[in-house]
């Protein structure tokens, strides 16, 4: 990585000796094999014969004009079906109803116009979690409407699955979590394939290569984000205390005086709690430790879990709305 984009906070060792592959960088190097792939979901669904026909990572359901979301991976079964795969390491935010966003808007987009609705594609969610999501200890939880006071399971062509990546029984989706979330962990005997692709990336060098390529990429992007929320919050907060400091010396010459004292306040505010939200991700995936995060932040531990407390309750608003 060169001068010119590298972070504050970027420590590229410390960064991939945590990375397994329930991470979201991981994840998406792996689900970019459509053999890893077809023998996640040939153990997910307890289906040695499931094939998979279409593959795509960071696949983004645009949703003009409302809320849109980026899927961690979509796959097109050999059926017909379509599964959205999902990978989540912190326990904040309203899961449940993220999974129902995401199979609204995946319906949406396979349903063409004048389609009968007994033709629109089934629709399957599956979320592995590094949490146990309903407490009941279970490695799989399959969630079915029921229809109240009869019992009856209907369907509806849409099925949530979720996954806790922590539960060990044994079964073979237990097995298969942990080599999800120990990096050190393998077994090529019942995961050859998924196996096979986790060894590539940590121990040969094209492998290595394409992860550091990755990570820079995705380190661009965290840069660029937090530069875009610096300048957005500095410029509302300029304006903000520019009419403010106008009001009181005159409109003419205290807004544009205002403004841009403003302005340069707001924006180097913006940029502190930008990069700050960052390291609360990084936090957040255990990929450093709050004392790092505070080092690289240069604030006390006392006004960084403030920000961290901040951070959830602005995110779970978020995924409440």
């Amino acid at each position: 990585m060169n001068d010119a984009i590298r972070l504050p906070f970027y420590d590229k060792q410390e960064y991939l000796k945590n990375l397994r592959p329930i991470n979201d960088l991981m994840f998406r190097l792996c689900a970019k094999s459509k053999s890893w792939c077809e023998e996640l979901l040939r153990t997910v669904f307890d289906d040695g014969k499931l094939t998979v026909e279409e593959n795509c990572v960071q696949y983004d359901l645009a949703n003009p004009g409302r809320r849109s979301v980026i899927l961690d991976a979509k796959c097109r079964l050999g059926n017909g079906d379509l599964v959205n795969i999902e990978v989540q390491t912190g326990e904040h935010g309203d899961h449940q109803r993220r999974v129902r966003f995401h199979s609204a808007l995946l319906t949406a987009e396979s349903s063409l116009p004048q389609m009968d609705f007994a033709d629109i594609p089934n629709v399957c969610i599956i979320y592995i979690c590094e949490f146990d999501i309903f407490g009941y200890n279970s490695p799989i939880y399959k969630v079915d409407r029921v229809l109240r006071g009869f019992g009856d399971v209907l369907d509806n062509g849409c099925t949530e699955i979720y996954i806790n990546a922590l539960a060990r029984d044994n079964s073979k989706i237990s097995r298969l979590m942990e080599i999800f979330v120990n990096r050190d962990a393998y077994n090529f005997e019942d995961f050859a394939n998924i196996s096979t692709i986790k060894h590539y990336f940590f121990n040969s060098r094209k492998g290595q290569e394409e992860m550091d390529e990755a990570l820079e990429n995705l380190f661009k992007g965290s840069l660029a984000q937090v530069k875009a929320e610096a300048i957005a919050q500095g410029l509302a907060q300029g304006m903000a205390q520019g009419i403010a400091q106008g009001k009181a010396q005159g409109i003419a010459e205290g807004k544009a005086q205002g403004i841009a004292e403003g302005k340069a306040q707001g924006i180097a505010q913006g940029k502190k709690e930008g990069i700050i939200s960052v390291f609360i991700n990084l936090v957040k995936d255990g990929l450093i430790s709050v004392g790092e995060a505070c080092r690289r932040a240069e604030i006390s531990e006392e006004a960084f879990k403030a920000f961290m407390e901040k951070y959830s309750q602005e995110q779970a608003q978020i995924q409440h709305n």
